[in-house]
């Protein structure tokens, strides 16, 4: 691992952008839900203080594996889970990285005392992979989990074929959870001249429904579906009967 030192650049960057939470879905709550914690308004110095108490180390940090590839860690954002309990949300990014290369995005439990932060748990390279070295922004929902949840979104595709996909975390008090993987929301294929194959365009909303909160993905454009997923231990899967999941 190497260490890194902490750039100006980057201070001047978070403190113009400050370390907001990532905007929230407006969306109803749930009868019976978990309300989320209020949010504090974090300092640039307070995202800095989070990222060194998580990794030993001022941002960025740089660790580079045993195939001698880079990645570039940086804090993106606090959010709070309870009074107590903060999520630090770090970016970790291949810099030039390749088509097939993925950055992925880290979750790390901490507990405010005073200005400091104490480490409880930390979940590398959880969630939010997308192409060319980069990791998926987010938004974040409170219609889907009984706690709130980070919805990654990004998107890729080749040979014709663009699609954005989702990861859903739920952020528990204790945890953590990927909920769902790869969750296909947005799908377009344009054939090439000799491709026989028909134009395919779709866009999926996702919702849950019920006391089990199955995840559901409406569907329309050249198709119209609808995608179940049930909750098999901690994960959302898509129900094996029924439609299956679009591909180009």
């Amino acid at each position: 691992m190497k260490k890194a030192l902490l750039t100006v650049s980057l201070m001047a960057s978070l403190m113009v952008t400050g370390c907001h939470r990532q905007e929230t879905a407006k969306s109803a709550q749930p009868q019976g839900k978990e309300p989320p914690a209020e949010s504090a308004k974090y300092t640039a110095a307070d995202l800095l203080t989070a990222f060194k108490e998580a990794y030993g180390q001022p941002a960025p940090v740089e660790m580079t594996d045993g195939n001698g590839s880079t990645t570039v860690y940086n804090p993106a954002s606090l959010i709070d889970i309870t009074p107590e309990i903060v999520a630090l949300i770090v970016k970790g990014e291949i810099p030039d990285g390749c088509h097939a290369c993925s950055g992925s995005d880290s979750i790390f439990y901490l507990r405010r005392t005073g200005q400091s932060f104490e480490l409880l748990g930390k979940w590398p390279n959880l969630a939010g992979q997308a192409e060319f070295g980069h990791a998926a922004n987010w938004s974040t929902r409170d219609d889907l989990t009984p706690y709130p949840s980070l919805f990654f979104t990004s998107s890729g595709g080749g040979m014709g074929c663009s699609i954005t996909s989702s990861d859903i975390v739920e952020l528990t008090p204790s945890r953590p959870i990927l909920r769902a993987e790869n969750v296909l929301t947005d799908l377009e294929y344009v054939p090439g001249e000799e491709d026989k194959t028909p134009a395919r365009k779709l866009k999926g909303v996702i919702s849950t429904s019920g006391p089990d909160h199955t995840l559901q993905v409406a569907y329309t454009g050249t198709e119209h579906f609808t995608l179940e997923y049930f909750l098999y231990g901690d994960k959302w899967e898509p129900d094996p009967t029924k439609h299956p999941a679009p591909t180009c």
